[in-house]
Formats: structure tokens, C-alpha cells, sequence
């Protein structure tokens, strides 16, 4: 049995207890603002906890002291209780596993060929996030000088 974090692993991230993920995100893009919100309403069993990558860098620089706030800023790190770090669509299809609404997307994730063509369309998406409709983004805080 999984169990939740509490709701205070939100805002002590360092002292998250019980299994929790960290999904590390740039919270000035409201496409990964928009991704992160989708994230929390399909994370039923509460093991997610999403962190911003510019507001909560001490902590992440604690848990993963390997990362660079240029390495998150290229793509979304989800990082395991253990340590382990998956980014971009490696990261997107962990959480499918953690996610059980996302559960029967699995198998088609992990068909011959996903990893390739998943990685590149991520890639894709995240160097042009800024062309994506948000009034934010037309603002510069998608720029593609971070992405």
C-alpha cells in the first residue's frame, strides 16, 4: 500500500513524508503550469508533489545535487524518493505508471520505437513552448532562450 504524503510536503519539500515523487517544473511557463495542474487532478493516491524550479531550487539542489537549474529548465524532472531522476518523456512516462487514470497508456508508451519518437516530440514541444497560445508566453516567460 502506498502511502499519501501529507499536504505539508507542499510546502516543506524538504521533509516530504512517505513515498513522493518530485515533479520539478518551470513554474514560470504556463504550459508546464498547465501540465502540472493535470498532473495533481490525476494523481489520485497523492504521490506527486510538484516543485518549482526557480522558487524551490535549494531544495532540489539538496535531494538532487547532480542537476542543474540548466538541466531542469530544458525539460521536467521527476525525481524518485530513492534518488532516481527520469527527464522529459522519460519523465511523462514514469508518472503514467504512477498515476492509475493514466495506467492503460502504459503499454503504448513503452511500444518499439516509443522512446525515439516520445523524445523528440518532447523535445520538440519544449524548445517551442513559447509559440504556444498563453498570453504569458507572448510575454517572454517561455522564451526559447531557456528552452
Amino acid at each position: 500500500m502506498v502511502r499519501k504524503c501529507s499536504q505539508a510536503a507542499t510546502t516543506h519539500v524538504g521533509r516530504a513524508d512517505g513515498p513522493c515523487y518530485w515533479l520539478v517544473y518551470d513554474g514560470q511557463c504556463p504550459l508546464c503550469r498547465q501540465s502540472v495542474d493535470w498532473v495533481r487532478r490525476l494523481d489520485t493516491r497523492r504521490c506527486i508533489v510538484a516543485i518549482d524550479l526557480i522558487t524551490q531550487w535549494p531544495q532540489i539542489a539538496r535531494r538532487a545535487p547532480s542537476l542543474t537549474q540548466a538541466d531542469l529548465a530544458e525539460a521536467v524532472h521527476l525525481i524518485a524518493p530513492d534518488g532516481r531522476v527520469w527527464a522529459g518523456f522519460e519523465a511523462a512516462r514514469k508518472l503514467a505508471t504512477l498515476l492509475p487514470l493514466l495506467w492503460p497508456t502504459v503499454p503504448w508508451l513503452h511500444v518499439p520505437g516509443a522512446s525515439v519518437c516520445g523524445a523528440k516530440l518532447y523535445r520538440f514541444i519544449s524548445r517551442h513552448r513559447h509559440r504556444v497560445a498563453y498570453s504569458d508566453c507572448a510575454e517572454g516567460a517561455c522564451g526559447s532562450e531557456n528552452h
